[in-house]
């Protein structure tokens, strides 16, 4: 759907794994300014912060979850508040 604005993922939501720095971070703030809401994942607390500070000042919903992704089995009731964040069907 593209808003008013040209906004092309007005109202979607995405989910950035490493979004904390480089790529991830580039990611995120490129959802943000096409109008996606962003969940964003990370280890580093402080760079997430500042991050999530960088996404949230372009206007849309935001949910920062500090976790590595890379555990194997995984993070269930980390995944769960994701979903529930995001308001993601399961």
């Amino acid at each position: 759907m593209v808003d008013q604005k040209g906004r092309v993922l007005d109202g979607q939501e995405a989910i950035v794994t490493g979004a904390s720095s480089g790529l991830g971070r580039a990611t995120a703030i490129a959802m943000a300014q096409a109008g996606a809401h962003v969940a964003l994942l990370a280890r580093s607390e402080r760079e997430l912060a500042e991050a999530v500070a960088d996404v949230e000042a372009l206007g849309p919903r935001t949910l920062a979850l500090q976790l590595p992704v890379t555990k194997h089995g995984g993070y269930p009731g980390e995944y769960s508040l994701l979903a529930d964040g995001m308001e993601v069907s399961r």
